[in-house]
């Protein structure tokens, strides 16, 4: 396998305060021939978020790239039962992590769940990915099909998150690939399935990226009697050969024209108060616009599993959104009082966090930041995304995504506080260490 020289892989300090990626002074389970590596790309885990995301990005951009990295300290920000010195790989992160490493015929090392550190060396050749399962051809069907599965309700979403990328801008064909992920659907700590099919998705094809179509087939949660597995059908457009996506600009939001209101509840008492209650506070709130729509009123199976979203669409297609599954202990059976104090304290969170994100004037949510950050490192020439008045540079989690593009992609990538990037114009199906500058 070729390695590659990568001149910026130590010690850097783009972020105040942020954790070393020289890993001389880390305790590792590698070797030093490993350890100190000039032709791996050394991350460390703790740095900024210190969590799943910057595993995720890592795993995407090296498997696209060919670049071999080293993480150490994974989820070093993160507890964890079985180890006081961070949480480890997940079983979401290990799903990712294998898939890429198939599709790239990729070497591993540390792939297994709670480890702290792992190796990622890709091969050249992607026609692994090419190769997948055939399922029925013809209209609105797809030729090649993938299954992740997992026996816990990790996040599908996080899954899809840390594989998206390069399954959109790896593969050759314009040819939809099918994904089925079986796992959590309405977890903590995760965007939820209405989100991605509300939000993330409608705005990953206003930037250009190619459709993706998302089917829930049965929701997966943690919360509720019992732990219930889902599982999810994805459709995902590839880029054709050789395609690049355009630079892009979100920074004219427009008026707010109209908010959507999705509510899962496991009685019907308590989906009527959430879609009333919302419905009266976005009304007050905003006096304006016409009723909310109702997207999705749906038994959750469950009256401990609680979950409302609010999204607000604007005039130029822009859509911001706030959540809340709810996460705290309710005793007993839910009697008339109860149910109409948690709808309130829910329904006064969610309209209250949307109203900053429209306050702000930015044309993405907090979350759809995130979310953006590798596509512009990818993107062939500038990109802003206005994240509104006072939300300076971002969250945590979108300045831990620059972090590691900027890591991986030196002198190729390059992010302002602004919201803009410099992308490296990255084309579907290309072999980018044979770039000027990517030595072997």
């Amino acid at each position: 396998m070729p390695r590659h020289h990568h001149p910026k892989h130590t010690s850097h300090s783009s972020e105040p305060g942020q954790k070393s990626t020289d890993t001389s002074s880390n305790e590792s389970q590698f070797p030093d021939s490993i350890r100190l590596d000039p032709s791996l790309v050394h991350l460390d885990g703790r740095t900024l978020e210190g969590g799943g995301q910057l595993v995720r990005v890592a795993l995407t951009l090296s498997a696209l790239t060919n670049i071999p990295i080293h993480i150490h300290n994974i989820r070093g920000n993160r507890s964890s039962r079985s180890s006081r010195k961070g949480g480890g790989l997940k079983s979401s992160h290990l799903a990712a992590l294998e898939f890429l490493a198939g599709a790239t015929a990729a070497k591993t090392l540390g792939a297994s769940v709670g480890s702290t550190e792992v190796v990622f060396e890709p091969e050249r050749d992607k026609q692994l990915l090419r190769d997948g399962a055939k399922a029925e051809v013809g209209e609105g069907k797809v030729d090649r099909a993938y299954e992740i599965r997992l026996d816990k309700p990790g996040s599908v979403w996080l899954i899809l998150q840390a594989i998206l990328p390069y399954v959109i801008f790896a593969a050759s064909e314009h040819v939809p690939m099918q994904l089925i992920i079986t796992g959590g659907t309405n977890v903590p700590k995760s965007m939820s399935g209405e989100y991605v099919k509300q939000v993330m998705c409608p705005m990953f094809e206003k930037i250009g990226l190619p459709s993706i179509d998302v089917d829930i087939k049965r929701r997966g949660w943690t919360h509720g009697r019992a732990i219930q597995i889902g599982e999810v059908a994805i459709k995902v457009h590839a880029l054709e050969r050789d395609a690049k996506l355009r630079p892009f600009e979100l920074k004219k939001r427009g008026a707010i024209s109209r908010i959507a209101i999705t509510a899962l509840a496991g009685t019907e008492a308590m989906r009527s108060a959430l879609v009333k209650k919302a419905t009266d506070h976005v009304r007050e709130k905003y006096p304006q616009l016409e009723p909310p729509e109702i997207v999705v009123n749906e038994d959750s199976g469950d009256p401990k599993r609680l979950y409302l979203l609010l999204v607000a669409h604007t005039s130029n297609g822009c859509m911001l959104g706030r959540d809340w599954l709810y996460d705290e202990k309710i005793k007993g059976a839910l009697n008339e009082s109860q149910t109409e104090l948690i709808a309130e304290k829910m329904v006064q969170r969610v309209v209250g966090e949307l109203a900053a994100e429209i306050a702000h004037g930015g044309c993405v949510d907090e979350y759809m930041r995130d979310q953006l950050v590798v596509f512009q490192a990818l993107t062939n020439g500038p990109t802003h995304v206005d994240g509104g008045a006072g939300t300076g540079d971002g969250s945590l989690h979108a300045r831990t995504c620059r972090w590691v593009a900027e890591q991986i992609l030196p002198d190729q990538a390059s992010f302002d506080a602004e919201g803009g990037c410099r992308g490296v114009g990255f084309a579907a199906g290309e072999i980018f260490e044979e770039r000027k500058g990517v030595e072997k």
